[in-house]
């Protein structure tokens, strides 16, 4: 069903730019007669991603982490020592929101925060054996949920997914770059 949505909205772009003209894409719909908001990747991956971010929410509840927090323990635990400067790049958001969740990891002593050897500006973070244990459980946990969620899907349509949805990222980052060097021009 969703490849013949993707290929009716390529075939309504050729269309459109094989027209030279404006077209309405409420007009627009599917040979299945799918709503207009059917049509569009993001609104299908947002779809996709809030039932499997609320499968993930009650997983983590069991051990009293959040989506966020867990992403920053993973991240912690597969690089020793790395700054919080890079904690933040990694899980691509602001510093500021990265010392507030290094502050509520080191609270529950899952993590430490020390001076970094080679700059005393910064800080290294590393995980604590508890820190450990708990993120290995909450992985262990995660895994065994996404396996009944994609039990239908053998492992070839899995790598093909996986390797779309970063195509699809970074053609989405690149299109994000051009509309931004193009505003500040």
């Amino acid at each position: 069903m969703f490849g013949a949505q993707v290929e009716n909205l390529l075939i309504g772009q050729n269309k459109m730019s094989s027209q030279n003209e404006e077209t309405d894409l409420t007009d627009v719909a599917t040979a299945e007669g799918e709503p207009v908001l059917n049509q569009f990747l993001g609104y299908n991956l947002k779809r996709t991603f809030n039932a499997i971010h609320a499968n993930l929410v009650l997983t983590l509840k069991e051990f009293d982490l959040r989506r966020v927090t867990y992403s920053a323990l993973i991240v912690i635990l597969e690089n020793r020592g790395l700054r919080q400067a890079e904690l933040a790049k990694a899980l691509r958001i602001d510093r500021g929101n990265a010392v507030a969740i290094v502050d509520e990891l080191e609270k529950r002593k899952l993590i430490t925060r020390d001076r970094h050897p080679d700059d005393r500006r910064s800080y290294a973070l590393h995980i604590t054996e508890s820190g450990r244990e708990l993120c290995e459980s909450a992985i262990k946990a995660d895994r065994e949920c996404e396996a009944r969620i994609l039990s239908g899907l053998d492992a070839s349509r899995l790598n093909q997914l996986f390797d779309t949805l970063s195509d699809i990222e970074a053609a989405a980052y690149q299109e994000l770059d051009r509309r931004i060097e193009a505003q500040d021009t």
